[in-house]
């Protein structure tokens, strides 16, 4: 719209019609794990498996309110360092000083446009290294996607404690600031290793962890056809269950864009 518009009328657009960019995101900086369940057994309960298509609600959020996605197997030894995309925080709009004598006025509009300008190309930049890095990860998960249900055992604390560790994890440009973590199981979330996993692994701690000690698992969804909520509600754990990951994944966004912080 703008390409052979004289500068000096596109800065005089900007501080009539700052809405012409788009003002600040309503909405949180959110987190979520997704686990996908690759065991046989998964199919009992009419576990989904989850496809490309899914994800871009989650990354249409990102784009609005940043956040950070984190992929992961359930299979037999589920703590394996997850496939991230991240996507930072909207930067804010600048703000207009307010000033009380004309010069001042006119060199605070001034300042204020070139705030304007310099957001629009942040902006810009951000969308530009958003649809990189999110074909990047959609390459990356790709073989993960399309791998077939082979997994003898369903290692659900490790993939428990690996998604904690991410949740927990402060980034640099969220330091005081609030966001929502969130887990989404698609597995029937049954703690089930076989006896070949339990001898290659002598020293491995089989307990489930009690909430308490796992402070960043909360908002835990867990997808599959019988709204089951397996080991990790038996072992105190609240979870809400759902019968499609599409469900589960329109809670997550409408939480993470709403005005209210949850």
């Amino acid at each position: 719209m703008f390409k052979n518009t004289p500068a000096i009328i596109i800065v005089a657009f900007l501080a009539i019609c700052p809405s012409a960019l788009g003002q600040n995101s309503d909405g949180t900086y959110f987190k979520v794990c997704v686990i996908q369940d690759k065991s046989g057994s998964s199919a009992n309960f009419g576990t989904p498996q989850i496809k490309e298509g899914d994800f871009y609600p989650l990354f249409d959020a990102q784009l609005k309110v940043g956040g950070e996605i984190a992929f992961g197997m359930l299979d037999d030894s589920s703590n394996w360092p997850l496939k991230r995309f991240y996507v930072s925080p909207v930067p804010p709009l600048p703000v207009e000083e307010h000033a009380f004598s004309n010069r001042a006025k006119v060199e605070a509009r001034k300042k204020y446009n070139r705030d304007l300008i310099a957001w629009k190309t942040k902006r810009e930049k951000r969308h530009q290294r958003f649809q990189l890095d999110r074909d990047l990860f959609l390459n990356e998960i790709a073989d993960d996607l399309s791998r077939g249900v082979d997994a003898t055992s369903s290692d659900v604390i490790g993939a428990l404690v690996r998604c904690h560790r991410f949740l927990a994890e402060m980034d640099a440009d969220l330091t005081g600031a609030d966001y929502i973590p969130f887990i989404l199981f698609i597995s029937d979330v049954e703690q089930a290793l076989s006896s070949m996993f339990r001898q290659q692994n002598p020293d491995r701690d089989y307990a489930m962890p009690a909430p308490g000690a796992l402070p960043y698992a909360k908002n835990i969804y867990v997808v599959n056809g019988r709204l089951h909520k397996g080991s990790l509600a038996q072992a105190g754990f609240r979870v809400k269950a759902f019968e499609g990951i599409a469900s589960a994944i329109r809670t997550i966004v409408s939480i993470s864009t709403s005005e209210e912080v949850r």
